[in-house]
């Protein structure tokens, strides 16, 4: 039995004006890629044999209208929807939207925001069905015990509802083998939609080359990132960066592993088969600063990389071993410096208000970042996504309660929209809102970093890269 299956990415579908789609303005300003994820379920159902279309609302910017249409054209029996938990809200509102329009079609709720907070992530009544973890098996299940009609009570890691009441069904680690998956299907995505501002081209796709990681930092979400760190043989790699650049006419990737340098020999093979077979575009990739050297750099660097993100999140060693970042002074200071030789541009990653972070701490971190000197410093405060050891820590302590994520989402009155911070006595949320302020400022309006922008501009499209750097990044410093 063929399925018509509508999978859609939400997007702003009420009033823009609320400030907690600022966060969505914002992303929008910098990069618009799509969702790997649905990508990856399309292709699997596609195999299949059932009709599937992908919406990206997000990077088309659709309105209410315009996507309900969307739906109604392609008449679907089932519709999916993905979710972070930042932008849950949206999420919810799409389902609801859809449930009011099709009350006969049955809309299945998804990602990482499904994974971690379970049930509570159906609260939302116009949702009829939950997948926990990676999908590509599970959905695939409950569609086609749904089509035929048969119980769903033994599919594991899917939420439902009987007689009103939500019931989760077993929960099983099903770890993917990833090689098995074929290339995410990207064939009705808005290519022409998908663009990373900072990029050296503006046009640019994204990929993942592996899933999970093997470190323990405090804020990461373990399993939404895919656990258990698996990944996909080079020639696998290769074959869909032939896809994106040679198919899709991409000229850079974007490579969203969360580190993609973990294992150095796969890295050095990944890079010697670009260079072998001739691929030529950009890439940029995630990575920390225990995973690289400067002869592996070199590689990446003649391989096309341009730029790498590392997250060093404190110049304070206590606050890293708060944070279980498990790196030194001596590799942060390498990476940045290594990168640099090579001619790699780098994005250094910091984050302020840690639990028990001082201001002398963070005044510290920021005095690090400007001293590491990246093309491009990122600032945060320190945020407890659900389902960290971080968020855990903030219920333990008190700092927040052990509902807050309907606050973070916006779900609560609008008095507590606020996300949370580790305030002390020392440290209010107003100080906190001024250090961060006070680190772009400090980063950005130097002469020493626009003195050396100006001597790495070699070419028209350098200037039109800083001059966007520029935009973009500036204005965090005039909050």
């Amino acid at each position: 039995m063929s399925l018509r299956v509508l999978l859609i990415c939400p997007g702003d579908i009420i009033d823009e004006s609320k400030e907690f789609f600022s966060l969505h303005k914002s992303l929008k300003k910098l990069r618009s890629l799509p969702s790997l994820g649905l990508s990856s379920l399309s292709a699997i159902l596609k195999a299949e044999n059932h009709k599937c279309l992908i919406v990206d609302a997000f990077a088309e910017q659709l309105t209410k209208e315009q996507l309900l249409s969307r739906v109604e054209k392609f008449a679907p029996d089932f519709i999916g929807v993905t979710s972070t938990t930042p932008f849950y809200k949206m999420a919810s509102l799409t389902c609801r939207c859809l449930k009011e329009r099709f009350p006969n079609i049955p809309v299945i709720l998804g990602g990482p925001h499904v994974t971690v907070m379970k049930k509570d992530a159906l609260l939302e009544p116009s949702v009829d069905y939950g997948v926990i973890g990676e999908g590509e098996q599970t959905l695939l299940a409950l569609l086609t015990a749904l089509a035929k009609k048969e119980p769903i009570d033994d599919i594991p890691n899917v939420i439902h509802r009987v007689d009103g009441q939500l019931l989760m069904n077993e929960i099983v680690d099903q770890r993917l083998d990833i090689n098995e998956l074929p290339i995410p299907d990207r064939s009705d995505l808005p290519l022409d939609s998908y663009y990373d501002s900072l990029s050296l081209h503006g046009k640019a796709m994204s990929m993942m080359t592996t899933r999970g990681c093997p470190f323990r930092c405090l804020f990461c979400e373990a399993d939404v990132r895919g656990g258990r760190y698996r990944a996909r043989e080079v020639s696998l790699v290769i074959d869909e960066m032939k896809h994106i650049v040679n198919e899709l006419g991409f000229p850079e990737i974007v490579i969203y592993d969360d580190t993609f340098t973990v294992n150095r020999k796969r890295t050095v093979a990944i890079c010697e088969a670009i260079l072998k077979d001739g691929l030529k575009f950009s890439w940029d990739c995630r990575t920390r600063v225990d995973c690289v050297d400067e002869e592996l750099l070199a590689l990446m660097k003649r391989a096309g990389c341009h730029r790498i993100s590392f997250g060093v999140e404190a110049a304070s060693e206590r606050v890293r071993e708060v944070l279980r970042k498990d790196i030194t002074d001596e590799q942060i200071r390498n990476a940045f410096l290594w990168s640099r030789c090579v001619g790699i541009r780098t994005i250094g990653y910091f984050m302020l208000g840690t639990p028990t972070e001082t201001k002398e701490e963070i005044e510290q971190t920021i005095k690090y970042a400007i001293e590491l000197s990246p093309d491009i410093a990122h600032f945060c405060i320190t945020a407890p996504y659900p389902g960290t050891d971080l968020y855990r820590m903030g219920v333990s302590m008190g700092v927040i309660p052990d509902d807050f994520w309907q606050c973070y989402v916006g779900l609560a009155d609008e008095e507590h929209m606020d996300i949370p911070y580790f305030t002390s006595k020392g440290l209010s949320r107003q100080d906190l809102d001024k250090l961060l302020k006070k680190a772009y400022r400090d980063f950005y309006f130097r002469l020493g970093y626009i003195g050396e922008r100006l001597t790495v501009i070699r070419s028209l499209g350098e200037l039109w890269w800083h001059i966007k750097l520029a935009k973009e990044l500036a204005c965090l410093a005039l909050l």
